[in-house]
């Protein structure tokens, strides 16, 4: 096997385990207005002001929230990102994780150049995690500060 089909499966890999439905599980069937309204509730819960946290999120798309025990993040680089995706293009990639997490919340640290994805926070206590970290991927707790 290549080196870049190594890279390619050790990516794809990596984006199931960053997936919100636990490996070798089928994907949640909910319909996406349902699945968004419930992604956007339990972001919510995470406002310290919810009202206004969603009245930012609906005029800029961001909305400031605590981070703790509600959800964690899986950090991945945007190499192994790339290479899940096999492309660099930004719309493409965009359309790949909406479909390859369900539509979960992820975001991407322009400066970093790193992606995360939020998750529940109990998603570290998976057989993926246990292992060292790596420079591409790794899950980070958020602790409220």
């Amino acid at each position: 096997m290549s080196e870049r089909s190594q890279l390619v499966h050790r990516a794809r890999e990596l984006m199931e385990a960053a997936s919100p439905d636990p490996p070798g599980c089928e994907p949640t069937v909910t319909p996406g207005g349902e699945r968004a309204l419930a992604a956007e509730h339990w972001l919510l819960a995470a406002a310290e002001d919810r009202a206004r946290a969603r009245a930012d999120w609906k005029e800029s798309g961001r909305a400031l929230l605590r981070c703790g025990t509600l959800f964690a993040a899986v950090r991945l680089s945007a190499r192994i990102v790339y290479a899940a995706a096999q492309t660099t293009c930004l719309a493409d990639i965009d359309t790949y994780l909406a479909r390859a997490l369900h539509e979960g919340p992820v975001f991407l640290d322009q400066l970093t150049h790193r992606y995360y994805v939020l998750v529940g926070a109990t998603t570290g206590y998976r057989s993926e995690w246990n292992q060292p970290r790596c420079e591409d991927a790794e899950f980070i707790e958020l602790c409220a500060s």
